[in-house]
């Protein structure tokens, strides 16, 4: 009874030793994807050349895909226009979330700012969550909500602390016929 389980833990060690050692392959696009996403693409009107060239610069033609889509389908925003802003982010699948959010919740009546600032920010999320929120709370146009949510020195006074101006300090005074002074060593304190 004692050999059956130091003979599970040995070839326990020996299958993790082997899964460690082989190489781990990132996810890659398959034929299937790029399928898919000229496919979509072509339905919502863009043309075959430039579905082309979008589908074959990106990484992920699904997440290209589903953002293109989400924009086109959910807001007034044009499908190429859409396309041009989700091949320009970092983050396609939040962008098009963003805009569609920000779109749906505000009545905004400017879908090109959307795109514009949902594509600029960083965390498009956070940003949606942001712009929505306020908007709901505030009842400010939503142009100044958004250019509050970006603008990211419109934040506590604790991240930003002011600093007070550097008073201009006096050379050292030097006695005529004195060698000149040494550099200071650094990391040291100067007087």
């Amino acid at each position: 009874m004692s050999f059956r389980p130091a003979m599970a833990i040995a070839l326990s060690t020996i299958a993790s030793s082997i899964a460690m050692t082989l190489p781990v392959q990132p996810a890659a696009a398959t034929t299937r994807d790029y399928r898919y996403c000229a496919s979509q693409l072509q339905q919502l009107g863009i043309s075959a050349q430039e579905t082309a060239d979008a589908c074959s610069a990106t990484l992920k033609p699904r997440d290209l895909t589903k953002c293109v889509v989400n924009i086109a389908r959910n807001t007034e925003i044009a499908a190429f226009d859409a396309l041009i802003g989700c091949r320009q982010s970092r983050r396609p699948i939040e962008l098009g979330t963003c805009i569609v959010d920000i779109s749906t919740n505000t009545g905004s009546e400017f879908p090109q700012n959307i795109l514009d600032n949902c594509r600029r920010s960083l965390l498009p999320l956070k940003y949606s969550e942001c712009v929505v929120g306020l908007s709901l709370q505030t009842y400010l146009p939503s142009n100044q909500v958004m250019n509050n949510c970006l603008d990211g020195r419109d934040r506590p006074r604790d991240f930003y602390p002011l600093l007070s101006t550097p008073q201009p300090v006096a050379p050292p005074r030097r006695t005529p016929g004195a060698p000149p002074p040494l550099p200071p060593v650094p990391g040291t304190p100067q007087p």
